[in-house]
Protein backbone atom coordinates (compact mmCIF):
# COMPACT_ATOMS: atom_id res chain seq x y z
CA UNK A 1 0.00 0.00 0.00
CA UNK A 2 2.83 2.41 0.90
CA UNK A 3 4.51 1.72 -2.45
CA UNK A 4 1.27 2.45 -4.29
CA UNK A 5 0.83 5.77 -2.45
CA UNK A 6 4.43 6.74 -3.23
CA UNK A 7 3.90 5.90 -6.91
CA UNK A 8 0.71 7.99 -7.01
CA UNK A 9 2.56 10.93 -5.39
CA UNK A 10 5.32 10.70 -7.98
CA UNK A 11 2.76 10.60 -10.79
CA UNK A 12 0.94 13.64 -9.37
CA UNK A 13 4.19 15.64 -9.22
CA UNK A 14 4.99 14.59 -12.81
CA UNK A 15 1.56 15.74 -13.96
CA UNK A 16 2.02 19.12 -12.26
CA UNK A 17 5.34 19.78 -13.99
CA UNK A 18 3.98 18.52 -17.31
CA UNK A 19 1.09 20.99 -17.03
CA UNK A 20 3.45 23.85 -16.14
CA UNK A 21 4.95 23.63 -19.62
CA UNK A 22 1.66 23.33 -21.48
CA UNK A 23 0.55 26.61 -23.02
CA UNK A 24 -2.59 25.57 -24.95
CA UNK A 25 -4.94 25.49 -21.98
CA UNK A 26 -6.58 28.47 -20.34
CA UNK A 27 -4.14 29.82 -17.77
CA UNK A 28 -5.23 29.97 -14.12
CA UNK A 29 -5.66 33.46 -12.61
CA UNK A 30 -3.65 32.83 -9.45
CA UNK A 31 -2.65 35.70 -7.17
CA UNK A 32 0.45 36.54 -5.14
CA UNK A 33 0.18 37.54 -1.48
CA UNK A 34 2.17 37.67 1.75
CA UNK A 35 0.59 34.34 2.68
CA UNK A 36 1.90 32.82 -0.55
CA UNK A 37 5.35 34.23 0.13
CA UNK A 38 5.29 32.73 3.62
CA UNK A 39 4.44 29.26 2.31
CA UNK A 40 7.17 29.50 -0.32
CA UNK A 41 9.78 30.62 2.22
CA UNK A 42 8.88 27.92 4.76
CA UNK A 43 8.94 25.16 2.15
CA UNK A 44 12.33 26.39 0.96
CA UNK A 45 13.81 26.42 4.48
CA UNK A 46 12.33 23.08 5.54
CA UNK A 47 13.49 21.22 2.45
CA UNK A 48 16.95 22.80 2.51
CA UNK A 49 17.41 21.70 6.13
CA UNK A 50 16.14 18.23 5.24
CA UNK A 51 18.59 17.94 2.33
CA UNK A 52 21.54 19.00 4.52
CA UNK A 53 20.57 16.44 7.17
CA UNK A 54 20.11 13.73 4.53
CA UNK A 55 23.48 14.38 2.90
CA UNK A 56 25.25 14.33 6.28
CA UNK A 57 23.47 11.10 7.20
CA UNK A 58 24.49 9.46 3.91
CA UNK A 59 28.07 10.55 4.56
CA UNK A 60 28.06 8.97 8.03
CA UNK A 61 26.82 5.63 6.71
CA UNK A 62 29.46 5.60 4.01
CA UNK A 63 27.39 6.73 1.02
CA UNK A 64 29.45 9.64 -0.24
CA UNK A 65 27.64 11.91 -2.68
CA UNK A 66 29.85 13.66 -5.23
CA UNK A 67 30.02 17.44 -5.23
CA UNK A 68 28.34 17.54 -8.65
CA UNK A 69 25.35 15.46 -7.52
CA UNK A 70 25.13 17.37 -4.22
CA UNK A 71 25.04 20.74 -6.03
CA UNK A 72 22.37 19.53 -8.45
CA UNK A 73 20.21 18.13 -5.64
CA UNK A 74 20.49 21.34 -3.61
CA UNK A 75 19.62 23.71 -6.45
CA UNK A 76 16.78 21.68 -7.94
CA UNK A 77 15.12 20.76 -4.64
CA UNK A 78 15.35 24.37 -3.46
CA UNK A 79 13.39 25.76 -6.42
CA UNK A 80 11.09 22.79 -6.94
CA UNK A 81 9.97 22.99 -3.29
CA UNK A 82 9.07 26.66 -3.76
CA UNK A 83 7.13 26.00 -6.98
CA UNK A 84 5.25 22.99 -5.59
CA UNK A 85 4.36 24.76 -2.33
CA UNK A 86 2.85 27.66 -4.28
CA UNK A 87 0.94 25.25 -6.48
CA UNK A 88 -0.46 23.12 -3.63
CA UNK A 89 -1.19 25.85 -1.07
CA UNK A 90 -2.10 28.85 -3.25
CA UNK A 91 -2.78 28.19 -6.93
CA UNK A 92 -4.82 24.99 -6.58
CA UNK A 93 -7.06 26.31 -3.76
CA UNK A 94 -7.55 29.66 -5.56
CA UNK A 95 -8.25 28.38 -9.07
CA UNK A 96 -8.86 24.63 -8.84
CA UNK A 97 -6.04 24.15 -11.37
CA UNK A 98 -2.34 23.39 -11.31
CA UNK A 99 -0.13 26.34 -12.14
CA UNK A 100 0.69 26.81 -15.84
CA UNK A 101 2.45 29.38 -17.98
CA UNK A 102 2.33 30.60 -21.54
CA UNK A 103 5.47 29.28 -23.25
CA UNK A 104 4.60 30.29 -26.78
CA UNK A 105 7.36 30.98 -29.30
CA UNK A 106 7.30 34.51 -30.70
CA UNK A 107 8.17 35.69 -34.19
CA UNK A 108 11.80 36.12 -35.25
CA UNK A 109 11.58 39.93 -35.08
CA UNK A 110 10.85 39.76 -31.36
CA UNK A 111 14.06 37.85 -30.68
CA UNK A 112 16.07 40.12 -32.97
CA UNK A 113 14.93 42.98 -30.73
CA UNK A 114 15.05 41.51 -27.22
CA UNK A 115 18.54 39.97 -27.46
CA UNK A 116 20.32 43.27 -28.29
CA UNK A 117 18.13 45.01 -25.71
CA UNK A 118 19.24 42.47 -23.13
CA UNK A 119 22.89 42.77 -24.12
CA UNK A 120 22.69 46.54 -23.81
CA UNK A 121 21.43 46.19 -20.25
CA UNK A 122 24.18 43.63 -19.55
CA UNK A 123 26.74 46.24 -20.55
CA UNK A 124 25.07 48.86 -18.34
CA UNK A 125 24.92 46.43 -15.44
CA UNK A 126 28.53 45.34 -15.92
CA UNK A 127 29.79 48.89 -15.56
CA UNK A 128 27.43 49.71 -12.68
CA UNK A 129 28.51 46.63 -10.71
CA UNK A 130 32.18 47.51 -11.24
CA UNK A 131 31.59 50.75 -9.30
CA UNK A 132 30.76 48.81 -6.11
CA UNK A 133 33.93 48.48 -3.98
CA UNK A 134 35.61 45.08 -3.64
CA UNK A 135 38.11 46.21 -1.02
CA UNK A 136 37.91 47.59 2.50
CA UNK A 137 36.79 46.19 5.84
CA UNK A 138 33.19 45.42 4.87
CA UNK A 139 33.15 45.06 1.10
CA UNK A 140 36.56 43.37 0.93
CA UNK A 141 35.63 40.64 3.40
CA UNK A 142 32.22 40.14 1.82
CA UNK A 143 33.76 39.94 -1.65
CA UNK A 144 36.22 37.30 -0.42
CA UNK A 145 33.37 35.21 1.02
CA UNK A 146 31.37 35.47 -2.20
CA UNK A 147 34.38 34.37 -4.24
CA UNK A 148 34.94 31.39 -1.95
CA UNK A 149 31.30 30.41 -2.32
CA UNK A 150 31.58 30.68 -6.12
CA UNK A 151 34.70 28.54 -6.12
CA UNK A 152 32.91 25.89 -4.04
CA UNK A 153 30.60 25.23 -7.00
CA UNK A 154 31.57 22.15 -8.99
CA UNK A 155 34.87 22.16 -10.88
CA UNK A 156 33.07 20.29 -13.64
CA UNK A 157 32.30 22.88 -16.33
CA UNK A 158 29.30 20.92 -17.64
CA UNK A 159 27.75 20.80 -14.16
CA UNK A 160 28.35 24.53 -13.70
CA UNK A 161 26.80 25.32 -17.08
CA UNK A 162 23.78 23.14 -16.30
CA UNK A 163 23.19 24.63 -12.85
CA UNK A 164 23.91 28.29 -13.59
CA UNK A 165 22.86 28.58 -17.23
CA UNK A 166 19.91 26.17 -17.46
CA UNK A 167 18.46 25.06 -14.12
CA UNK A 168 18.71 28.43 -12.37
CA UNK A 169 17.23 30.54 -15.22
CA UNK A 170 14.29 28.18 -15.76
CA UNK A 171 13.44 27.87 -12.07
CA UNK A 172 14.03 31.54 -11.26
CA UNK A 173 11.86 32.73 -14.13
CA UNK A 174 9.04 30.43 -13.03
CA UNK A 175 9.25 31.81 -9.48
CA UNK A 176 10.01 35.51 -9.97
CA UNK A 177 8.28 36.30 -13.25
CA UNK A 178 5.79 33.46 -13.63
CA UNK A 179 4.55 33.28 -10.03
CA UNK A 180 5.43 36.52 -8.23
CA UNK A 181 5.15 39.09 -11.03
CA UNK A 182 2.14 37.53 -12.76
CA UNK A 183 0.50 36.81 -9.40
CA UNK A 184 0.80 40.49 -8.42
CA UNK A 185 -0.64 41.64 -11.75
CA UNK A 186 -3.53 39.17 -11.39
CA UNK A 187 -4.15 40.71 -7.97
CA UNK A 188 -4.57 44.17 -9.51
CA UNK A 189 -1.07 45.60 -9.05
CA UNK A 190 0.06 47.69 -12.02
CA UNK A 191 2.42 45.83 -14.40
CA UNK A 192 5.26 48.34 -13.89
CA UNK A 193 5.11 48.05 -10.10
CA UNK A 194 4.93 44.26 -10.34
CA UNK A 195 7.95 44.19 -12.65
CA UNK A 196 10.00 46.40 -10.32
CA UNK A 197 8.94 44.53 -7.18
CA UNK A 198 9.85 41.11 -8.61
CA UNK A 199 13.13 42.51 -9.95
CA UNK A 200 14.12 43.96 -6.55
CA UNK A 201 13.20 40.70 -4.82
CA UNK A 202 15.20 38.82 -7.45
CA UNK A 203 18.23 40.98 -6.72
CA UNK A 204 17.89 40.65 -2.94
CA UNK A 205 17.65 36.86 -3.06
CA UNK A 206 21.21 36.69 -4.45
CA UNK A 207 22.49 37.91 -1.10
CA UNK A 208 25.29 40.34 -2.03
CA UNK A 209 25.51 43.95 -3.32
CA UNK A 210 27.09 43.05 -6.66
CA UNK A 211 24.41 40.59 -7.69
CA UNK A 212 21.75 42.77 -6.05
CA UNK A 213 22.41 45.54 -8.56
CA UNK A 214 22.88 43.17 -11.49
CA UNK A 215 19.79 41.18 -10.49
CA UNK A 216 17.56 44.25 -10.34
CA UNK A 217 18.68 45.54 -13.74
CA UNK A 218 18.39 42.08 -15.28
CA UNK A 219 15.06 41.47 -13.56
CA UNK A 220 13.51 44.67 -14.90
CA UNK A 221 14.30 43.69 -18.50
CA UNK A 222 13.14 40.10 -18.01
CA UNK A 223 9.97 41.25 -16.30
CA UNK A 224 9.16 43.80 -18.98
CA UNK A 225 9.74 41.28 -21.77
CA UNK A 226 7.47 38.77 -20.00
CA UNK A 227 4.78 41.37 -19.41
CA UNK A 228 4.74 42.53 -23.02
CA UNK A 229 5.12 39.19 -24.82
CA UNK A 230 3.12 37.26 -22.19
CA UNK A 231 5.46 34.33 -22.86
CA UNK A 232 7.62 33.03 -20.03
CA UNK A 233 9.77 31.32 -22.65
CA UNK A 234 11.01 34.73 -23.80
CA UNK A 235 12.32 35.70 -20.37
CA UNK A 236 13.77 32.21 -19.80
CA UNK A 237 15.75 32.38 -23.05
CA UNK A 238 17.13 35.82 -22.17
CA UNK A 239 18.04 34.67 -18.66
CA UNK A 240 19.86 31.64 -20.10
CA UNK A 241 21.69 33.96 -22.50
CA UNK A 242 22.84 36.26 -19.68
CA UNK A 243 23.98 33.48 -17.35
CA UNK A 244 25.67 31.44 -20.06
CA UNK A 245 27.59 34.51 -21.22
CA UNK A 246 28.99 35.12 -17.74
CA UNK A 247 29.67 31.43 -17.04
CA UNK A 248 31.75 31.23 -20.21
CA UNK A 249 33.58 34.39 -19.14
CA UNK A 250 34.23 32.82 -15.74
CA UNK A 251 35.58 29.65 -17.35
CA UNK A 252 37.65 31.08 -20.19
CA UNK A 253 38.54 34.63 -19.11
CA UNK A 254 40.44 36.20 -16.21
CA UNK A 255 38.01 39.13 -15.95
CA UNK A 256 34.24 39.58 -15.80
CA UNK A 257 34.40 43.20 -16.96
CA UNK A 258 33.69 44.26 -20.53
CA UNK A 259 36.25 47.06 -20.35
CA UNK A 260 39.06 44.58 -19.62
CA UNK A 261 37.93 42.24 -22.38
CA UNK A 262 37.53 44.96 -25.00
CA UNK A 263 40.33 47.21 -23.80
CA UNK A 264 38.23 50.39 -23.70
CA UNK A 265 37.10 52.74 -20.96
CA UNK A 266 34.15 51.91 -18.69
CA UNK A 267 32.39 55.13 -19.69
CA UNK A 268 32.40 54.08 -23.35
CA UNK A 269 31.05 50.64 -22.43
CA UNK A 270 28.28 52.32 -20.45
CA UNK A 271 27.36 54.79 -23.20
CA UNK A 272 27.37 52.09 -25.90
CA UNK A 273 25.26 49.81 -23.71
CA UNK A 274 22.83 52.61 -22.89
CA UNK A 275 22.47 53.49 -26.56
CA UNK A 276 21.85 49.89 -27.60
CA UNK A 277 19.37 49.36 -24.78
CA UNK A 278 17.34 52.51 -25.46
CA UNK A 279 17.16 51.91 -29.22
CA UNK A 280 15.92 48.35 -28.89
CA UNK A 281 13.66 49.18 -25.93
CA UNK A 282 11.97 51.73 -28.17
CA UNK A 283 11.58 49.14 -30.95
CA UNK A 284 10.28 46.58 -28.47
CA UNK A 285 7.69 48.94 -26.96
CA UNK A 286 6.64 50.02 -30.43
CA UNK A 287 6.11 46.40 -31.49
CA UNK A 288 4.22 45.50 -28.28
CA UNK A 289 2.06 48.60 -27.75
Amino acid sequence: MANIRFLVLRMNIFVIFAEIFMDKMELPKYQMSWKAGFYMLISFLVLQIAIVILLKFLGKVGLIISQDISDIINILTMWISVILSYNFFICKPQTGQNIRFDLSVKDVTTYLIIFPMMFGMMMIGNVTVSLIPTEGYFFGELYRIINEMSESISDNNLTTIFLVSIAAPVCEEIVFRGIIQKGLINRGISPLRAVVFSAVLFGIIHGNPWQLVAGILLGVVLGWVYEKTNSLLSSIILHVFNNLFYVLLMIYSKSDYFSDLLGISQIYIYMIGLGIFLIFLYLFNKKYK
